[in-house]
């Protein structure tokens, strides 16, 4: 497919910024890794336990945060459960929901 003449070509400055945001996140990606295994975690882990830290949530709502599905949530905390590092409450105005 041929670009349409009035196409405007970004800029050779905006293309760099762009590839150095790109570069800045993969790295802090890289770092957040390195950092969660020191602590013997996954980078799933360390970022659900970052959000518990602030709150108790429901599995669900972990899942939405995380943008993965229930059933995968459900394993991560398992596993954070057996190291002691989660537990799993019923949710007082619904018991039905469990709080991690």
């Amino acid at each position: 497919m041929a670009t349409p003449p009035n196409a405007r070509r970004p800029d050779p400055v905006t293309m760099e910024v762009v590839e150095l945001i790109g570069d800045v996140v993969a790295r802090f990606y890289e770092d957040y890794e390195e950092a969660a295994g020191e602590h013997a975690l996954t980078g799933a882990q360390a970022r659900l336990l970052s959000l518990l830290s602030l709150e108790p949530l429901p599995m669900r709502k972990l899942a939405l945060k995380l943008k993965c599905e229930p059933s995968n949530v459900t394993g991560i905390v398992d596993r954070l459960e057996v190291r002691g590092l989660v537990e799993r409450r019923p949710d007082p105005a619904d018991r039905r929901v469990k709080l991690a």
